[in-house]
């Protein structure tokens, strides 16, 4: 008999809000601290660069020879001797600036990829089996039968679900509460047919005890076996 497909999962839009506006955000940061690596960095330089020390609080510029307050000197570098500046300093007075660039720039491409994974998580539910993909991308067939729980988490939203084997997670799902739904649904069907089996187990054990007893009775009253012995066997089969 073929499969009959009860539900698919769909992706979390809110997970993917939160992922991208994530990088998003690392991505402007990582901008920020390049435009003061530029910034800072070309005045480390400067300072780096003051000029000569003439008389007082006045430096005389190296470049032009003219005099400046010591809190004009960077400023008189940095708008008329900037040709002079040397782009490999950039890497040197800048590069606790560069080395928080980048590492921003990191942060973001490991979020987007940590999306991008779980992005191709999915769950389909059928009526005999739930299949799907994981985290890491890893391709799993689940039989119903096998499955003894399951547990969903509101955060990143995971469903996980539970065999003899272990757990197995399923984050990024967007119908989570239907997917348990239905997961609940098979179980509880499972449940019922599992009484309905022990049931009737039941009853067919009872009516071959009855029958046993029956027989016993009448060899009894045949002479067959004696009382004592009949006695024995009904205590036998009733369990008393």
């Amino acid at each position: 008999m073929e499969e009959k497909v009860l539900i698919k999962s769909v992706t979390s839009k809110k997970t993917k809000q939160v992922f991208i506006g994530v990088a998003i955000a690392l991505l402007i940061v990582s901008i920020i601290f390049l435009v003061l690596a530029n910034s800072l960095g070309k005045q480390d330089w400067a300072y780096n660069h003051y000029g000569y020390y003439f008389s007082g609080y006045y430096y005389e510029c190296y470049y032009c020879g003219d005099l400046w307050l010591s809190n004009e000197m960077v400023p008189h570098i940095l708008e008329y001797h900037s040709d002079k500046f040397d782009f490999s300093n950039f890497f040197v007075y800048g590069l606790v600036w560069l080395i928080l660039h980048w590492s921003f720039i990191f942060l973001a491409v490991v979020v987007y990829l940590i999306y991008f994974l779980i992005s191709r998580c999915n769950i389909t539910i059928t009526d005999k089996n739930i299949s799907g993909r994981t985290f890491w991308g890893k391709e799993v067939v689940l039989p119903i039968h096998m499955v003894s729980a399951y547990s969903i988490s509101k955060i990143f939203s995971v469903v996980a679900i539970t065999s003899a084997s272990g757990s197995i997670k399923f984050p990024g799902i967007g119908n989570y509460e239907e997917i348990v739904e239905v997961l609940q649904e098979l179980l509880n069907e499972r449940q019922k047919r599992t009484e309905t089996q022990e049931n009737l187990s039941s009853q067919q054990n009872d009516s071959r005890n009855l029958d046993y007893l029956i027989k016993l009775k009448n060899l009894l009253d045949s002479g067959i076996i004696t009382k004592e012995e009949y006695d024995a066997k009904k205590k036998e089969i009733l369990g008393f």
